[in-house]
């Protein structure tokens, strides 16, 4: 044998013509059966095994994008005969009135099912990063000195003019607690005078503040921390020189901090430990007043707004993945207390692929654990994120791929808010046991790490439901401000109910959550990061108290935003605290409204924010909870909502298409709480998913080409509409609705 060295990756090699023809990163020729080769067409790339050999001078690949090419002359040249449908490559900006939002192409693309079809909503809007300020949008990086605002949820935009040479970083903005926008430019004007830009009327007019950017430097990100301290970052030649900006007054005058270029962790320049290395792409701000910064490959928390830093990733550092190359993350997104982030790497030569991972932290960027995440093309990068319409992340990214995460399935919105703050009065709500005729619970707290007279007040009582009775009983939890810093603590109350046919007994359990340490101005907020009602009239509570004694006192105001936020009804739309009230809850209770409109699942928001003479909390920023009303009518996909305008917007079809796979019952009889739905199914269905009465879909059983699914504690009503979900092997979806029918019993 001879060995003959290979530069590159050629492929697999088939005997074609008196040569050889190889299939790999690109497809070669070679005249001298391996000798050397010459490069016959380099958009042909294709994994290790896609190509087969179909005649004498026939080869058919199967490549890297899953388009099909043919060469019928040994390899010599390549024609594409079959290409999948590729939509645009969307980058996610984030979700606003209830709906996702991303752009391309000078074209501005919404999802209202979290990223599972998408609908032209504006063309010939070119930018990049969003902010929504009251019922307005602002898009930045739109053109030559000037931004773009939407008065109409993001269908008609009118240009605004910013001033100075701006253009080419105008996508940063910030919000600041007084409303004011804060845009950061690029340094060009004279030799350290750059400015940066505010407004404090929406984005209508702009004024400039002098920033000491120099000349030609780029700011990377910005953010305004939750104690309205705002932090920009640029770096000089690349990845040297790191270096903050940071404004503590409203964006009126900053000053420059070197903190990074020594921060221990990061890599240095050239080996010299006095240097380090980093570029900021991403800034984000913790509602716990933590800011997290994102570099290339590492990921950067502080706790005092920017004096000081660690360093809790750097996946290049020392090379701690040997053989693996190119380590990259490219977005960070935080999902109630969870923080995402999305990255990809290389392997090494011959296969040379991209693979992606998602990395997840539960204790506000502390740590962070690394999972993989399949694509089905090699060449599949995820670049962009956004919190979807109930909290799953959606990603976007090259081969015009969107993903959504599979997170827990929503809380009912039935289950009672378990998490009390300490030196607050909780109210614990107690749902009714889903048991008919009138019922008695006996309920009392039980102590665990949590003692009765050091961290709550002990209590314990009687709570009835009549036979019609469907709501929730209320319970006052007292607990104990102990100015220590000793951690969450639990406790449980017991409950034991009974009926004239049944006993039965259960615990909840009740998290009493730490406070000492903070005891700054601020909006606590008791429930779940996403709130569910739904047409059917379920209703979810979320409860309101301040984080610390005011002077004065302070009213909370609750506005709707969103798509459609007509979907639920508030109980108050404000509420007072008081030097003496501040830090017992008021509950602020949203009921789904029904509608009989086919639009699925609908999203809104709830904004809320403080007033007072109290200068503490009349600057804090406003509070954004997303609710997602549950409908009881299937989403029509191929369906555009209308504007908020008058005029008619077009349809444009959705992306992909549904097979009609799925055949279940119309109606069905229930009886005690209980109801059978069973169907047929045909052609590539590989789950069936069951929602009926409160809560989210169950999996159903399926035996062949049936399913079969019993619905368990449903509320006491004459009918029920039911959604049966089937999901195909290529993640399409459809859904049908079951009308379950009670009879009264005799």
């Amino acid at each position: 044998w001879t060995a003959y060295e290979q530069p590159r990756l050629y492929g697999n090699s088939f005997a074609t013509g008196g040569g050889l023809a190889g299939v790999g990163v690109g497809a070669y020729r070679s005249a001298n059966f391996g000798q050397s080769w010459t490069l016959a067409d380099a958009t042909v790339i294709a994994p290790e095994g896609a190509t087969v050999q179909t005649g004498p001078s026939t080869l058919v690949t199967v490549g890297s994008s899953n388009a099909v090419w043919r060469s019928t002359n040994g390899g010599s040249s390549w024609t594409k005969i079959w290409s999948p449908p590729v939509g645009p490559n969307l980058r996610m900006v984030g979700t606003f009135f209830g709906t996702l939002f991303a752009t391309t192409n000078n074209e501005i693309w919404t999802s209202l099912d979290n990223g599972l079809t998408w609908q032209l909503r504006a063309a010939g809007q070119n930018g990049f990063g969003m902010e929504q300020v009251g019922n307005r949008l602002i898009l930045g990086g739109a053109g030559a000195s000037s931004v773009r605002v939407s008065d109409d949820q993001g269908f008609t935009w009118q240009t605004r003019t910013v001033g100075g040479n701006s253009s080419a970083t105008a996508f940063l903005f910030t919000r600041t607690p007084s409303g004011r926008l804060i845009l950061a430019a690029e340094g060009r004007s004279v030799q350290n005078q750059g400015a940066f830009f505010v407004s404090d009327d929406g984005g209508d007019t702009w004024s400039a503040r002098n920033s000491g950017l120099p000349f030609g430097e780029t700011p990377g990100a910005i953010v305004t921390s939750a104690r309205g301290v705002i932090i920009a970052s640029s770096n000089s030649f690349a990845t040297f020189n790191p270096q903050l900006i940071i404004s503590r007054d409203n964006g009126e005058t900053w000053t420059k901090s070197t903190v990074l270029q020594s921060l221990e962790g990061l890599d240095t320049v050239t080996g010299d430990p006095s240097t380090k290395v980093i570029e900021v792409t991403r800034a984000r701000a913790s509602a716990t007043g933590r800011v997290l910064l994102l570099g290339d490959d590492e990921i950067l928390t502080s706790d005092d707004d920017g004096v000081t830093w660690n360093v809790r990733v750097n996946l290049n550092f020392n090379q701690t993945e040997e053989g693996f190359f190119n380590w990259a993350i490219w977005d960070l997104v935080s999902s109630g207390s969870r923080w995402v982030a999305i990255g990809s790497y290389r392997t090494p030569f011959p296969r040379n692929e991209n693979k992606v991972f998602a990395m997840v932290s539960d204790d506000d960027g502390t740590t962070w654990k690394r999972v993989a995440v399949p694509v089905a093309q090699s060449n599949t990068v995820f670049q962009t994120l956004a919190t979807g319409l109930d909290g799953r992340v959606v990603a976007g990214g090259t081969n015009a791929a969107v993903f959504t995460s599979d997170l827990l399935e929503p809380v009912p919105v039935e289950s009672p808010v378990v998490a009390v703050r300490e030196g607050t009065t909780g109210q614990i709500e107690f749902a009714r046991p889903p048991l008919p005729g009138t019922i008695e619970v006996t309920y009392g707290a039980i102590a665990g790490t949590a003692l009765a007279g050091r961290d709550y007040v002990a209590t314990s009582g009687v709570l009835t439901w009549d036979a019609a009775d469907e709501a929730p009983k209320t319970v006052a939890l007292e607990t104990i401000d102990n100015a220590l810093r000793d951690g969450n603590r639990e406790l449980a109350f017991s409950l034991t109910f009974e009926t004239t046919d049944v006993k039965g007994q259960n615990e909840i359990a009740i998290r009493i959550e730490d406070d000492d340490g903070r005891g700054t101005a601020g909006i606590q907020l008791d429930g779940e990061p996403v709130l569910y009602t739904s047409e059917q009239g379920d209703a979810a509570t979320l409860k309101i108290a301040l984080e610390s004694q005011p002077t004065a006192d302070v009213t909370v105001t609750v506005t709707v935003t969103g798509l459609d936020p007509a979907e639920g009804a508030l109980s108050s739309d404000s509420f007072v605290f008081t030097a003496a009230n501040w830090n017992v809850q008021q509950a602020l209770i949203i009921t789904g409204i029904d509608d009989p409109e086919p639009d699925g699942d609908r999203s809104y928001e709830l904004r809320l924010k403080s007033s007072s003479s109290d200068a503490a909390y009349n600057a804090l920023l406003e509070i954004v909870v997303p609710v997602v009303n549950i409908g009881d009518e299937p989403f029509d996909s191929g369906a555009e909502p209308p504007p908020p305008t008058p005029s008619p917007t077009p349809n444009p079809p959705a992306i992909g298409s549904v097979p009609a796979a799925l055949q279940a019952p119309r109606k069905v009889e229930g009886k005690r709480g209980k109801a059978k739905i069973k169907g047929t199914l045909s052609g590539d269905i590989v789950q069936i998913e069951v929602k009926a009465g409160r809560g989210g879909f169950k999996r159903a059983k399926i035996r062949g080409n049936r399913f079969i699914f019993t619905a368990k504690g449903l509320p006491d009503r004459s009918k029920i509409v039911a959604k049966v979900k089937a999901t195909t092997a290529e993640n399409q979806q459809i859904v049908e609705k079951v009308k379950i029918l009670f009879k009264p019993e005799r």
